[in-house]
């Protein structure tokens, strides 16, 4: 059985699993048993990674206008970003299982889907595969939003698609808020990556 990690999208391209989830999942069990029942769930962390995101630029603008829009455009936003995203680009797709999520120690009732959840994302951001936009983007945040002298073949290419996603002449630091977005959730899977 397949369940997201969260409700929703991450917007920023930081994926967490929410403790409520793992909550869920333990309610039919003995508060004396929830470890034993986490553990009998064999949750398998499944990390899906894109080269490309189709959704990029219209994630990064509702990050910023989101409060301001009504239900009917959220929704309507919503659609269009479904149908983008399984019809869309994405380049090369990797997909990575992981080792079911097995907990030792009862870390306790109230820490358990913290516990559970950290197991899970530690997996996961494990098993992202970096691919030369995610490189090239960390390095842009790193020196804020202007290329740096040494590149990779490959990241030199990911620059020129990547400003073409961007719709933007060059990087610089007056890239719109909206274009800084973009470039910081695709330097997300190397942070993670950096942080391991």
């Amino acid at each position: 059985m397949w369940i997201a990690q969260r409700e929703g999208r991450a917007l920023d391209g930081v994926d967490s699993t929410n403790p409520a989830l793992i909550k869920m999942l333990l309610l039919g069990s003995d508060k004396s048993s929830q470890v034993e029942t986490s553990n009998a769930l064999n949750i398998c962390p499944v990390t899906l990674s894109y080269e490309w995101d189709p959704c990029d630029m219209s994630k990064a603008t509702r990050l910023i206008k989101d409060e301001t829009l009504s239900t009917d455009e959220k929704l309507a936003n919503d659609k269009l970003d479904i149908l983008n995203g399984m019809l869309g680009y994405k380049g090369k797709i990797t997909v990575r299982f992981g080792e079911p999520v097995c907990l030792a120690t009862d870390p306790g009732i109230q820490q358990l889907p913290d516990t559970l959840a950290g197991a899970i994302d530690r997996q996961i951001r494990d098993n992202y595969a970096l691919y030369p936009v995610n490189t090239l983007a960390n390095k842009l945040v790193c020196n804020q939003f202007t290329l740096p002298a040494s590149l990779s073949e490959q990241e030199i290419s990911a620059a020129d698609l990547l400003l073409q996603r961007l719709n933007a002449d060059s990087f610089s630091d007056s890239l719109s808020q909206a274009q800084k977005n973009v470039v910081s959730a695709y330097a997300q899977p190397a942070i993670a990556s950096s942080n391991k």
